[in-house]
């Protein structure tokens, strides 16, 4: 971020970053490390999303500036998306007989194909 008013980032100046609903909300400080100034007028936010709401958020998240008391208005961030752990995969010899995908979190995979460019994917079933 850099500060346009006041010229400086001020020590008490905190972060906020929640999901749209506010249904998940952390607060970033240079006292928790969350922010680390570059120099006067320019500070960097470091975010881990897992630890900060939990496994279960995704979509999307937004920011403010909580300076003196007062917030600022909220500003869009990004989408937050969970990504599955995929582990192992082992295919028999025979083509006739179905692969085996091992991992974590299976149940976020949207699709899969045999070709990285997935010129022919797999729809996963919802109820996967």
């Amino acid at each position: 971020m850099r500060s346009q008013w006041p010229a400086a980032f001020a020590r008490d100046e905190t972060i906020e970053v929640a999901t749209n609903d506010e249904s998940s909300s952390t607060v970033l400080s240079f006292i928790n490390g969350g922010i680390t100034l570059e120099n006067s007028q320019v500070a960097v936010a470091t975010l881990n999303p897992a630890k900060a709401f939990g496994a279960s958020a995704f979509g999307a998240l937004q920011f403010r500036v909580l300076a003196k008391g007062s917030a600022g208005d909220w500003q869009p961030l990004g989408n937050l998306v969970r990504l599955p752990v995929l582990k192992d995969l082992t295919c028999p010899s025979t083509p006739e007989l179905a692969c085996k995908l091992s991992g974590s979190n299976l149940f976020l995979v949207d699709s899969l194909s045999s070709d990285r460019e997935f010129t022919h994917p797999v729809r996963v079933r919802r109820d996967f």
